[in-house]
């Protein structure tokens, strides 16, 4: 079985309750106020898990890492709809990353995030009746790159050879889930 494949098996039970959690969430926004909400309760696991994931991924073992970094879309759609982004709140109970190989399984839940993305972005511009995409970049992941993008991040998976790196990685994906639901369901 190889990494990518492990991944998806062995976080399905974490990946199930945390969607199922941000699916109500999602279900209930009734205007621009409760989605930018939804926007600051993903910008507040997102950033601080992107900055302690930049300590080891970089140009060197990841070339593209830069363009995976999703906060910055979060920020620039909170302000289109016209949200404030001073002073929200970030979460601090992040898994640890101390590794390439703990980044890495961090990594596969914040880019996992941009397959569904489209068909949240759908469900958004019907809930708010919205004419234009603006406010929806984040869950449009890389656009019509979106899948190129997801085979180049299974390429850094499928490099983890070892069982014991694979197993680290997984740890680290099963721990990045947890960690983004309990930041969710502390959200205020």
């Amino acid at each position: 079985m190889t990494l990518p494949e492990k991944l998806k098996s062995g976080t399905q039970t974490e990946h199930a309750q945390l969607e199922k959690q941000l699916v109500g969430k999602m279900k209930a926004i009734r205007g621009t106020v409760d989605y930018i909400s939804l926007l600051k309760l993903f910008y507040g696991f997102f950033h601080p898990l992107e900055k302690e994931m930049l300590n080891w991924l970089h140009k060197g073992n990841m070339p593209d890492v830069e363009e995976r970094r999703k906060s910055t879309e979060i920020l620039n759609d909170i302000r289109a709809l016209g949200g404030q982004t001073e002073s929200m709140q970030e979460s601090d109970s992040l898994p640890p990353i101390t590794s390439y190989l703990q980044a890495l399984g961090a990594a596969y839940v914040l880019e996992g995030s941009t397959l569904g993305g489209t068909v949240i972005a759908g469900m958004m511009r019907k809930q708010l009746a919205k004419e234009d995409d603006g406010g929806l970049s984040f869950f449009q992941g890389y656009g019509e790159n979106t899948r190129e993008m997801w085979r180049k991040f299974n390429e850094y998976l499928l490099a983890v050879q070892s069982p014991e790196d694979q197993e680290i990685v997984l740890t680290a994906a099963r721990d990045s889930f947890l960690s983004f639901k309990k930041w969710a369901d502390q959200y205020a």
